[in-house]
């Protein structure tokens, strides 16, 4: 009978209906984004779209296999969703079908979440069930063909033409007119350019998203702003402002330059109890007169570590060749198997702090370690686009940026250019191939290259991410036992070292490498202490055994980067390099694993002054009020370290005033390029960097002198920000400081706006490279 066959069918169609609106419906309740998108209509247009597919597919099995697979479909994305955001804070795209190894490597259980797969196992379940009664109703094979064919296709006709009506009108009514000062924040240009996946989940729907972000593959949406030739050419030759005009311009020419990026580092691993050398660094350490005594250079206040233990003139070392560390201030127990603390004090003079180099005290990241990366090395970046995420179908094949520029503006290839340095080397502890940096670090004018897979089998490795070996191990072993030829810093040549870490990587589980080498031991021995540490079944700052645990295989990792710059100033020193080096020192984002960046960085954002367990820069304020509450969508959840160690730049290039070496105005990634080429002398033009000098004035018309800087961090992963606020739109806040005012934030949207069209006239300087332009 007809009726029982139209029966059947709309009742099958209910069924996904009314469960892709409630996986929706569990997706934004659960992650907080509300019950539905914001424009639900873009996402039900597309529900009814897919349903009257099923509408007219044959009444059997395959009708119930392409409903279950579009649910499941949408199933798997929700749950990952939920999973990504409450780890990144980020959500899934098609462009990471390109790094699956990566995302492989950094998946681990407590990422999975039981009641969302709870959730969407019962609508599975309820889905079987409702198909299973649907499918007991008769339908006669041969009955009505004439009244069924003429329903399908109106159906085809009506039904799927209007919900692409609908979707069509949906998406060309968003509010959004280029005449208007704020279009570049408007939903229009969201949805055209997807600048925040989350922000255009949250608005456009899973659905809306979803549908828009495959098909992209395949075509490109009309830009937002388009700029010719001419135009661009144009903007090339009008610079912001002179480099050479700048205070720290040269400062350091002849320098060579060390840069270390390191993983997911936070201020509260920079501590003078377990961390001196990184502390030292950070706040700008004198690290006294250089003395030669029997061929070996030293210096006097860098006497944190005691290298020679049984005093016979020769570095202490294991029987693979890697240096063993002691502590002045430790002694060691042989038989106990523990560390006991003497009575030498390693900082017992505070004005040996804040005599060289620039402490970034406000220097904030929200980034994967593909794009802080990248961000260094070019100074810029493609406004929403991924370098590590290309090729294949579900690459972002629009322009092959990767590999059709001409990159004679990146960081090694200005430094080799200019002949500030005579080699460019990178190196990194993980595999080559994770995030195609084989293919992609090689195109940027280093010289070398050398990756975990290439490295010696005598450094200790194992095959997890988390735990992939030891960067301290690494270190030493191309500084001290290589070859002369495979050395990471050359002794006889000027050079530019990048270096990216890996030990510090969550997840925080016991790692096994450090249990081996001695890492656990001193920090479990009971006179060496730290925020979050439990004594006798008590934890000293009240956290779960859990998030203990965490914070400890944490911690041990951090020491981990405390051996190895303690490796790297070590080697500098004592082969009469030390003055002669910049060291740019950054993390490339902060500590999400586990929720530390949440739960146990909040502990150092208190204005409680008997707090005893400090960290750089927190040290420096914990006297004074914080003045807001410390939250998730706090924009200081980013806040990362970074500093720029030299001996070259002292009071009398800063000035000698309290503080004078520590740069509190607003900082990030981009900023590390041209502070470089500043201090290294090397002319640039300023229009096709995003960062600025962390020192960096001009001259106005009026005569007086402005400070220029980096308005904000558009993250990559969803939000802008800076020191003083957090938005997911560039419109509505969602966290300020309290001296924040309305005035402040009328600026910041039309600074944003300004920095956004700058960005799109670099973005276009890679589709046209004209890059082969700059001298």
């Amino acid at each position: 009978m007809i009726k029982n066959w139209l029966k059947k069918k709309l009742l099958t169609m209910t069924t996904f209906v009314v469960s892709a609106l409630v996986v929706e419906m569990i997706l934004f309740l659960y992650l907080g984004f509300g019950v539905l998108p914001i424009y639900w209509v873009l996402d039900v247009s597309l529900i009814f779209f897919f349903a009257f597919i099923i509408f007219v597919l044959p009444n059997n099995w395959i009708q119930n296999a392409f409903l279950g697979l579009v649910l499941a479909f949408q199933i798997v994305i929700a749950y990952a969703n939920i999973c990504i955001y409450n780890v990144l804070a980020d959500i899934f795209t098609f462009d990471l079908f390109s790094l699956v190894g990566e995302t492989a490597n950094v998946i681990t259980a407590d990422m999975l979440f039981v009641w969302p797969a709870i959730f969407f196992g019962l609508v599975i379940a309820v889905d079987v069930v409702a198909l299973i009664f649907i499918n007991k109703i008769k339908v006669e094979k041969l009955g009505q063909r004439n009244e069924k064919k003429f329903i399908v296709n109106a159906v085809i006709t009506f039904g799927l033409a209007l919900c692409m009506l609908v979707y069509s009108i949906a998406t060309i009514s968003f509010p959004g007119n280029k005449e208007d000062e704020n279009y570049l924040l408007s939903d229009k240009v969201l949805f055209q350019t997807f600048s925040s996946n989350k922000n255009s989940l949250i608005k456009f729907g899973s659905y809306g998203f979803y549908f828009e972000e495959f098909f992209r593959r395949f075509y490109k949406t009309d830009q937002v702003l388009s700029y010719t030739k001419a135009e661009l050419e144009s903007y090339l030759s009008e610079t912001e402002y002179d480099p050479k005009s700048t205070s720290l311009f040269g400062v350091d020419k002849g320098n060579n330059v060390l840069v270390i990026m390191a993983e997911s580092f936070e201020w509260y691993a920079i501590n003078p109890e377990l961390t001196p050398t990184l502390y030292a660094l950070a706040n700008g350490y004198d690290f006294g007169t250089k003395t030669i005594e029997g061929g070996k250079i030293s210096y006097s206040n860098f006497d944190f570590y005691n290298f020679d233990a049984d005093g016979d003139g020769v570095d202490d070392v294991d029987e693979n060749g890697f240096l063993v560390f002691k502590r002045a201030d430790y002694d060691y127990d042989e038989i106990e198997k523990k560390y006991t603390k003497n009575e030498i004090n390693l900082f017992d003079n505070s004005l040996l702090f804040g005599t060289s180099g620039l402490s970034l005290v406000n220097f904030y990241g929200k980034s994967k370690t593909d794009y802080s990366e990248a961000s260094v090395i070019l100074g810029n970046y493609p406004y929403n686009e991924s370098y590590t995420t290309h090729g294949g179908i579900f690459g972002n094949s629009s322009t092959n940026l990767y590999s059709n520029v001409n990159y004679n503006f990146t960081l090694p290839s200005m430094l080799l250019d200019t002949e500030a340095v005579e080699v460019a080397n990178y190196m990194h502890s993980f595999n080559s191939t994770f995030y195609g940096r084989d293919t992609l670090i090689t195109q940027f004018g280093f010289d070398k290259t050398l990756f975990l897979d290439q490295m010696n089998n005598s450094i200790p490795k194992t095959d997890r991410l988390c735990h992939a070996t030891l960067d301290s191990k690494v270190m030493d072993y191309y500084l001290n036992i290589c070859d002369e030829d495979e050395n990471f810093m050359p002794k006889d040549k000027q050079f530019l070292s990048f270096f990216t870490s890996v030990t510090t990587h969550g997840e925080y589980t016991r790692n096994p490498l450090l249990e081996e080498y001695g890492y656990y031991e001193f920090l479990e021995s009971e006179d060496v202490n730290y925020l979050g540490k439990t004594i006798n079944g008590i934890n000293n700052a009240n956290l779960s055994p859990e998030m203990a645990e965490d914070v400890k295989n944490y911690i041990a990792s951090a020491l981990d980067t405390e051996y190895m710059m303690t490796i790297i100033l070590k080697y500098l020193m004592e082969n009469n390099l030390f003055e002669n080096t910049s060291i740019v020192f950054f993390s490339d984002h902060c500590s999400y694993y586990d929720t530390m960046d949440i739960v146990y960085k909040s502990l150092y954002f208190s204005d409680k002054k008997d707090n005893k367990h400090y960290s750089s820069p927190i040290y420096w304020e914990r006297n004074k009020a914080y003045g807001q509450n410390y939250t998730a969508s706090s924009q200081d959840r980013y806040k990362i370290p970074a500093f720029i160690y030299s001996t070259k730049i002292t009071d009398a290039v800063v000035g000698s005033e309290e503080n004078s070496h520590r740069i509190s105005k607003f900082t990030t990634h981009f900023d590390l390029t041209t502070s470089i080429f500043t201090l290294l002398g090397i002319d640039y033009n300023p229009n096709i960097y995003l960062g600025y000098p962390v020192v960096c004035e001009a001259l106005q018309e009026d005569g007086s002198v402005k400070d220029l800087g980096i308005p904000m961090v558009v993250s990559s992963t969803g939000g802008i920000f800076n020191n003083n606020l957090f938005t997911e739109d560039g419109v509505r806040i969602l966290n300020k400081n309290t001296n924040v005012t309305d005035e402040y934030i009328t600026d910041f949207t039309r600074k944003q706006i300004e920095y956004t069209e700058k960005w799109l006239k670099i973005t276009a300087l890679y589709k046209y490279n004209l890059f082969y332009k700059i001298s």
